[in-house]
């Protein structure tokens, strides 16, 4: 499973390839609601390959997903 971000006016997205599980979830649930009010979405993909509206993809490790998502601004 792969968690993504976008800024919704923008081309392209970030992901990171995480395991299932309580972590990440809460791991989504925070991101989800810190980043609400800034215009990016965060979103659980299975397979990315088969949704092109987020394309190009740039895959980070987990903390540099994190990282990255929380210095994004709108």
């Amino acid at each position: 499973m792969y968690i993504v971000a976008k800024e919704i006016d923008k081309v392209g997205c970030i992901a990171s390839e995480v395991e299932s599980g309580e972590r990440i979830s809460a791991l989504i649930e925070y991101l989800s609601l810190t980043m609400l009010d800034k215009g990016i979405e965060i979103i659980v993909l299975d397979k990315p390959n088969m949704y092109g509206e987020y394309d190009p993809y740039k895959f980070l490790s987990e903390v540099d997903f994190v990282c990255s998502v929380l210095s994004m601004k709108h």
